[in-house]
């Protein structure tokens, strides 16, 4: 007997003008400062975080995102702070991401209209200076997908305020993880808290935006930057050598793909590989990504990009921004988020972007850190060698 037709998805439109509306919201405000507070839980005891956050906001470009951390993890008792963890600052030319645990920082030009700017607090002030980056737009994407199984409109009430909320459940690409998904409206048009969990209970995630300040009397010159005198430069570290030694066997890795689902790398065998460790703030990697998708349309070549230095969502907006580079399997570890990846990746990342080369037997043929025009010549060179059907 054929299989039945899965029914059609039960959208509440009011659902998605709730979310326009909060996107129309963020676009008509020239400024905001508050602070942010966003809780990622796993079952089974296996990790905690907390992150707490102090925004201010201007348009076109300019932003100052300071964060603190708390991580509880391997069923462990005891949390790991780390009082100030990232600062994320943009002067209308520049971006800046620095961690103060390893007085370093990356930099990268800014986008004039502040889309590169890597906010993360959960969706709640993520469409700022990006539809694409928003909450109206990740649906949108989803729903074309045909992954949305409802979406529903609600009325709440919330520490003693009244709340318009969007509930949305969709599906990811393997047809089994269902995900549950609520966005608290308030009355200012601003989303106030997000509510995210998967229906196995595997993980829950809560955002919570606090002490908005719409009328904040912020300037341009208020996000003057500078790193710190005793701060290294991330991209100091592009004269590093090879991480792994040519020949050696291709460590066994993991990381999740833009639908969430594990996907390692000894999956990709069978074919040569280039293998990027990379970050959305990493200007080097940024510039080197459409040369690299060209390489990727060779259809006996592999190219996975994992980003191992932001969070999933953003992550998930950075890969909406940029549908032309679908060619190359994007993937996240976040995991890895602002870590020494040395400790944190089997391949023994010292500097973003890395790049190895691994054969079709699953054996490192060549590896690079940092991207130049030279380097890129030697990809090409080994690639070429490997590339045989």
């Amino acid at each position: 007997m054929p299989l039945l037709p899965a029914p059609p998805p039960q959208i509440d439109p009011r659902a998605l003008s709730l979310l326009e509306h909060a996107q129309q919201t963020l676009d008509s405000l020239p400024c905001i400062t508050a602070k942010a507070r966003y809780k990622v839980s796993l079952s089974l005891g296996k990790a905690r975080r907390v992150d707490e956050a102090t925004i201010r906001l201007l348009k076109p470009n300019y932003a100052v995102v300071s964060t603190g951390r708390k991580v509880q993890g391997n069923g462990a008792m005891a949390w790991q702070v780390y009082p100030r963890f990232q600062t994320v600052s943009a002067d209308g030319r520049r971006i800046w991401r620095s961690f103060e645990s390893l007085h370093e920082y990356e930099s990268g030009t800014d986008d004039p209209a502040g889309g590169a700017i890597p906010l993360d607090t959960g969706d709640l002030l993520d469409g700022f200076f990006s539809h694409a980056a928003g909450p109206a737009a990740k649906f949108k994407t989803l729903d074309s997908r045909e992954l949305i199984r409802s979406a529903a409109y609600l009325k709440r009430t919330w520490h003693g305020g009244s709340y318009k909320v969007a509930k949305f459940t969709y599906t990811q690409e393997d047809g089994r993880t269902i995900w549950n998904e609520e966005l608290f409206v308030g009355r200012d048009g601003l989303i106030h808290r997000v509510l995210a969990n998967r229906d196995d209970g595997a993980e829950y995630r809560e955002a919570v935006l606090l002490n908005v300040n719409l009328s904040p009397g912020v300037t341009k010159s208020g996000f003057n930057y500078a790193p710190p005198p005793d701060y290294h430069a991330e991209d100091q570290d592009e004269q590093r050598p090879a991480t792994l030694p040519v020949g050696s066997p291709a460590p066994a890795y993991s990381a999740q793909d833009y639908d969430d689902k594990k996907t390692a790398i000894a999956d990709f065998r069978g074919k040569p590989l280039v293998l990027v460790f990379w970050a959305t703030w990493c200007q080097p990697a940024l510039e080197a990504f459409p040369e690299i998708n060209k390489m990727a349309t060779d259809p006996n070549l592999t190219v996975a990009a994992v980003d191992v230095g932001d969070s999933t969502e953003v992550f998930k907006a950075w890969v909406r921004r940029n549908p032309g580079l679908s060619s190359i399997r994007f993937l996240s570890d976040p995991l890895a988020i602002g870590r020494n990846g040395s400790n944190q990746i089997p391949y023994r990342v010292s500097g973003l972007p890395t790049l190895f080369v691994i054969d079709a037997r699953g054996t490192v043929a060549a590896s690079f850190v940092g991207y130049s025009e030279e380097q890129e010549q030697k990809l090409e060179a080994v690639v070429k060698v490997l590339d045989k059907p």
